[in-house]
């Protein structure tokens, strides 16, 4: 049976009161199969838990599948939570900044946040 197949359970049992290093390995699978019907879901997901661990999982399927046209909620979801995750979802600006003037604006305003300053003065290393 293709992964992809039993997706949609998967995310049926990440709105199951599992404890979130469970949720995060359950969102892994997401990762790698092909999740991208699922990313509105993923970017409900990362603004409404606020638990490092799953947050974390739901960043690395959230960069995984994203492309240019979801900048906006990528920026949306760096600017309007306090995650550490949020890191993670930078390097989805870092991989459209030569290409998209948007992006080019998000990382000039995310680096006068003293904790997203730090990544993104890495970059330039």
């Amino acid at each position: 049976m293709k992964l992809d197949r039993l997706l949609p359970i998967f995310k049926r049992h990440l709105s199951l009161p599992y404890h979130d290093r469970i949720k995060g390995m359950i969102a892994m699978i997401f990762a790698n199969s092909d999740a991208r019907p699922y990313l509105d879901f993923f970017f409900s997901e990362f603004r409404n838990n606020n638990t490092t661990s799953y947050q974390t999982a739901v960043a690395n399927v959230i960069i995984k599948h994203v492309g240019i046209k979801d900048l906006p909620s990528v920026i949306d979801l760096i600017e309007n939570t306090k995650s550490d995750a949020r890191t993670i979802l930078l390097g989805v600006l870092k991989k459209y900044l030569k290409k998209s003037k948007l992006a080019q604006e998000a990382v000039r305003r995310f680096s006068l946040d003293p904790y997203l300053s730090i990544e993104i003065g890495r970059w330039r290393k």
